[in-house]
This record gives structure tokens, C-alpha cells and sequence, in this order.
């Protein structure tokens, strides 16, 4: 045998080979700095050491109700607005988001629970929310007691539509500042209130690492702008080298400070939870921060700046590193399509930012990684000098005399 195969040879082993997973950010940011400040939310004050113990009993919690590894927890948890404060690993987060602290103490202990996490958009209504718990097989759900009502509702219109209904576990979530009459109504109803569930759970839990990296994480759900929402589902390697990603290209330093801007269903927000574990830096969270300068201290808002029109186009929407390819294609020949700036094509992409696929949708999926690339939708021109334009969503094209028309210019 060659000494090239020899080397190839050498096996893999549970020394040398560990399944990568964001989850161990978590548990070095209460190693290497228990004693520092994590979470700071209303009166409320946590360490590392605590947060990292609230986690593992929010995972023990799911394990000794039977939930874990291919279950989906379904999360709807923004409410009455708080001011939080966090820190990770010696930078802070200043956090203006309401019920943020259950958001990031389920964001961990779910996975650890080896179920996935499943963050869905607050204004959902009982349909769509419905739809999401029967097509995720969702069997808990946490949710804010101001949205209890709207949850309920889902859970009513689930058990009248399937025979085979079986009610998740429901834990609510109070708000000191919030009406208490939903929380009360919730627990008479058989919810499991957020604290004493977390009560029931060792802090001590042995949590275990994905066996594969390829194990699901996450599951989000796309708008269903033009059929029934599709389920996106991430894996553990994905998210974890995005956030690897994500901290060399944000250029994360000590001192630096980020301001979160979506919503927090947005991805769950994983890639910015995990990312930020990778520097020190001060990060700025608010729902209505434009309202509250003189409080919240953000030095300047503003919108785009006519200056801006001279920076080099190169630099804007650089690809991420976990994105190893990414092409303007033809997709009936799967070429590229010149950089003329002119020549319209798919916008497609591999790597291990790309899903895992569509939850239950075969079709979907067939269609989404056909030759090998993940076909994003979006049409574009790739200019000369590699700058990538999106002209329009392929499914709004308008075929006209046979001639694609941009809907935009319809």
C-alpha cells in the first residue's frame, strides 16, 4: 500500500474526532468564567456557573418527560417588554426584549436534551401556529403568558383536525410587569409554570453531545407566501462553524459593541448567541430603541448615508467562510452564467451553512439540492468583477412573449 493511503487510513476514533456542536460554548463560558456576570434580568442576577445550571435543568426537565432526541419543542416567547443585561465570556449584552432570558436559557436546553428547537413568529395566528405544531410533531410548547390565549386557541384547532391528537407539555412563562389573570388561566388549564418546571430539573444533568454532527438543531419555518409553510431544518455542524464564521468576519474584539436588530424567531438567533461567545464585546438588544436614546444610550441611529454610495461594491455581501460555494448558474446547464452584469441566472450555494432540507417535504427537497447545489430562488447578474446582483425571486418572473420580465420592472 502507498504511503498516500497510509495516511488517509489512520481511523477516526472518540479521541481524535468529536461531533461539532454549539452546545460546548456554553459549557467553557461557565468553566472558564463562572463567577461572571451572565445574565442580568429585572431583579434577577445569574452567574455563568447558574446559567449554564438553569440549562442543564431545563434540559433534565424535557429528559424526564420522556422528550429528547427527534422531539420538536415549539417556543413562542415574546411578551411584555423587560430590560435584560448579559454578558459571555467578558463582553456584555444589553438587552431590551422581552422574556430574552427564557429565550436563551431554552436556546441551549433543548439541544442539550437532544430535541430541537423550533422559534416561531409572534404574529402567527392559531391557524398558522397550529399548522407548525401537527407538521413539527411538536410535543412541548413554552410560551409567554401573553401569548397563552393565542397558543390555546392552536392547541384547540390541532385536536379537532386529527384523531391521533396528543397534547405536548405546555410551559408558561410569567412577567411580573404583565396582567396575571393569562398565567392563572394557563395554569388552571394544565400549563406547567416556566420556574417550577425548571425546579423539577437536575442542575447537575449530564448532558450529551450530538453522537453525529449531522443531528438536528433547529427547525424554523418559512412564511408560506405561496404555499403551506416549508420546515427548515439546521444541524449541529452547521451551526456550528457559522458562528465560528460569523465572529471572523464581524471581527469580534474586546470592547466592541453589536446591536441586535431582528427578532429573535429570525433563526433563533443561534448564529449571534453562539458567535458572540467567540470575543468580548458589549451587545445592544431592543424592541423600541429609537424611543428610548436617552435611557438606553445608543449614541447614533441612522439610516443610509448618501456617502455611502462610493464604497466599493466588492467589499458589501461578501460570502460567509462555512459557505464554500457560491454561483450565478443556468440551471438547464448548470453553468455559470458569464459576468457580463447582463445574463440572468440562480443564485446556488453548498456548504455547511446550507439546511439539512425541507421537514417531510421529498418534492421540496429534490427540487431545493437538485445537481448538488442548493437552488436559493433568487435570480441575479454576476458582474465583472464578481459582484453579485439579485434582480428577482424566480417563482414572481413574468414569462411574456417568451421573455423573462422582472416583476419589479412589470
Amino acid at each position: 500500500m502507498g504511503v498516500g493511503r497510509d495516511i488517509d487510513d489512520l481511523p477516526k476514533n472518540d479521541a481524535n474526532h468529536t461531533a461539532l456542536t454549539p452546545l460546548w460554548f456554553l459549557e467553557r463560558a461557565a468553566l472558564v468564567h463562572p463567577t461572571r456576570t451572565s445574565v442580568v434580568h429585572g431583579s434577577r442576577h445569574y452567574t455563568w456557573h447558574q446559567t449554564y445550571q438553569r440549562c442543564r435543568r431545563f434540559a433534565s426537565a424535557l429528559s424526564n418527560r420522556s422528550i429528547g432526541l427527534g422531539h420538536t419543542a415549539i417556543i413562542q416567547l415574546i411578551g411584555c417588554i423587560r430590560f435584560s443585561l448579559f454578558t459571555y465570556h467578558g463582553y456584555m449584552w444589553r438587552l431590551l426584549h422581552p422574556t430574552f432570558q427564557h429565550f436563551h436559557e431554552a436556546h441551549f436546553g433543548i439541544p442539550m436534551a437532544g430535541a430541537v428547537l423550533n422559534t416561531i413568529n409572534v404574529r402567527l395566528n392559531a391557524s398558522a401556529i397550529a399548522f407548525l405544531l401537527v407538521h413539527s410533531s411538536a410535543v412541548a410548547v413554552i410560551v409567554d403568558q401573553e401569548f397563552f390565549p393565542v397558543a390555546e386557541e392552536s392547541l384547540e384547532i390541532w385536536s379537532e383536525k386529527s384523531r391521533s391528537f396528543n397534547p405536548p407539555i405546555v410551559v408558561v412563562i410569567g412577567a411580573e410587569n404583565c396582567h396575571p389573570k393569562n398565567l392563572i388561566h394557563a395554569l388552571a388549564k394544565g400549563a406547567v409554570e416556566y420556574e417550577k418546571f425548571l425546579e423539577s430539573g437536575d442542575p447537575e444533568f449530564k448532558w450529551k453531545p450530538p453522537q453525529d454532527e449531522w443531528q438536528s438543531i433547529a427547525l424554523g419555518y418559512t412564511s408560506g407566501t405561496t404555499s403551506s409553510p416549508k420546515g427548515v431544518v439546521l444541524h449541529h455542524r452547521g451551526a456550528y462553524l457559522m458562528s465560528l464564521s460569523g465572529a471572523l468576519h464581524w471581527g469580534m474584539s474586546e470592547g466592541a459593541v453589536y446591536l441586535w436588530t431582528l427578532s429573535m424567531f429570525h433563526c433563533n438567533g443561534c448564529l449571534k448567541f453562539d458567535a458572540l461567545l467567540m470575543a468580548s464585546l458589549t451587545t445592544l438588544f431592543s424592541s423600541s430603541i429609537c424611543n428610548r436614546r436617552n435611557y438606553y444610550d445608543p449614541s447614533t441611529i441612522c439610516a443610509w448615508k448618501p456617502e455611502w454610495e462610493s464604497l466599493p461594491v466588492e467589499e458589501q455581501g461578501v460570502r460567509y467562510i462555512a459557505l464554500e460555494g457560491l454561483e450565478v448558474m443556468n440551471t438547464e446547464t448548470m453553468q455559470a452564467v458569464p459576468a457580463d452584469g447582463t445574463t440572468v441566472g440562480e443564485i446556488v450555494m453548498r456548504g455547511n451553512a446550507v439546511m439539512k432540507g425541507y421537514l417531510k417535504n421529498r418534492k421540496a427537497n429534490e427540487e431545493a439540492f437538485a445537481n448538488g447545489w442548493f437552488h436559493s430562488g433568487d435570480l441575479a447578474v454576476k458582474h465583472p468583477d464578481g459582484f453579485v446582483e439579485i434582480k428577482d425571486r424566480s417563482k414572481d418572473i413574468i414569462i411574456s412573449g417568451g421573455e423573462n420580465i422582472s416583476s419589479g420592472k412589470a
